[in-house]
């Protein structure tokens, strides 16, 4: 495990932790992660290295911003697939997200099919949907979550993150 590898699991160890603690990541750690990843970047390839890193990690937060916009995810969940791309190695940002959501969503299907919530939540889903086809726009989606149906994801994008460096990618 390289510097970056080991300062990256570290991070997000801790990024979960507050996600797990307060339902948020503070700037401040964004911040942190954004300076680790320049750091790591530049201890790697030099200056270069700083300049990669800031032009992934903005690339990844402008295209992850629909998702934010659309209320799919949460603002410090986009901040934190950035750091996740500001830092050096092979780590391909697309399939970090691919399987973070693809943990995620089994997360939440076991949750809605244990708390019985598959048909209003599918209703609120297709209706969403015609209302965004009917207005011609994208609108913020409405979920019917309450305090007991929270989804860490900070959890699942660490679990990505983990399983794409255990898969070799």
């Amino acid at each position: 495990m390289s510097l970056g590898e080991g300062l990256l699991v570290s991070y997000l160890a801790v990024a979960t932790t507050a996600d797990l603690k307060w339902r948020k990541i503070p700037n401040e750690l964004i911040l942190l992660g954004i300076m680790a990843g320049c750091f790591a970047s530049f201890l790697k390839t030099g200056t270069a290295g700083i300049v990669i890193a800031v032009i992934k990690g903005t690339a990844t937060l402008l295209l992850l911003y629909v998702l934010y916009y659309i209320n799919a995810l949460g603002a410090g969940d986009v901040k934190l697939f950035a750091v996740i791309a500001m830092y050096p190695g092979n780590t391909q940002i697309q399939t970090v997200v691919l399987l973070s959501f693809l943990t995620g969503a089994l997360a939440g299907s076991i949750q809605i099919l244990h708390k019985r919530q598959l048909i209003p939540r599918f209703y609120n889903l297709f209706s969403h949907i015609a209302a965004c086809v009917r207005l011609r726009r994208l609108l913020p989606y409405q979920t019917l979550e309450g305090a007991d149906s929270y989804l860490h994801f900070a959890l699942y994008i660490s679990l990505g993150y983990l399983i794409t460096k255990m898969s070799g990618r």
